[in-house]
């Protein structure tokens, strides 16, 4: 029995060596992040997934970015905190930019893609519009509260985007 126990502390204080290291790693070469931030992330997500009995498939590409553009004051345990709000918060199978805090997120000053960078207003509109009532779920009033305009001007939207797609 006193071999067991020294095993498992020899292999305790292995284990407890390599975390340091990481950390240190983490820590020290944030410009090297991608090396180690990609397979926490993934490791995090299938962990709090599993924990909260959610789908989750992955992050956008738009999100992932967001991560990776911010500092890590609190290194790895501040990555596991906010992939673990942002998979209790997400409704859908993957995390997006919403569903990181504000400190990662930052101001709403997304750029359009370059497919939205040679468009007409009237369709930069249209998108925006059927973006945020997807993002309330569907419910025109608030919506229309959010842009401004009222809601016979939310239904002549989508009349307009469901003929333009037809």
């Amino acid at each position: 029995m006193g071999a067991t126990k020294r095993v498992r502390s020899r292999r305790s204080c292995w284990l407890a060596a390599q975390l340091w290291v990481e950390i240190f790693k983490f820590r020290s070469h944030i410009w090297d992040l991608d090396l180690y931030r990609f397979p926490l992330e993934r490791f995090f997500l299938q962990k709090f997934a599993a924990e909260y009995k959610k789908p989750l498939s992955g992050m956008t590409r738009r999100a992932q970015s967001r991560l990776a553009n911010y500092s890590w004051p609190g290194n790895i345990r501040e990555l596991e905190n906010v992939i673990g709000n942002a998979c209790m918060m997400v409704d859908g199978p993957v995390i997006d930019v919403g569903d990181l805090p504000e400190e990662i997120r930052g101001p709403s000053r997304d750029l359009p893609s370059q497919d939205d960078m040679l468009i007409s207003l009237e369709e930069l509109q249209k998108r925006h519009t059927m973006r945020v009532l997807e993002r309330v779920g569907g419910n025109k009033s608030h919506a229309a509260e959010i842009l401004g305009i009222s809601r016979a001007t939310i239904y002549q939207l989508i009349g307009q985007a469901r003929s333009a797609s037809s």
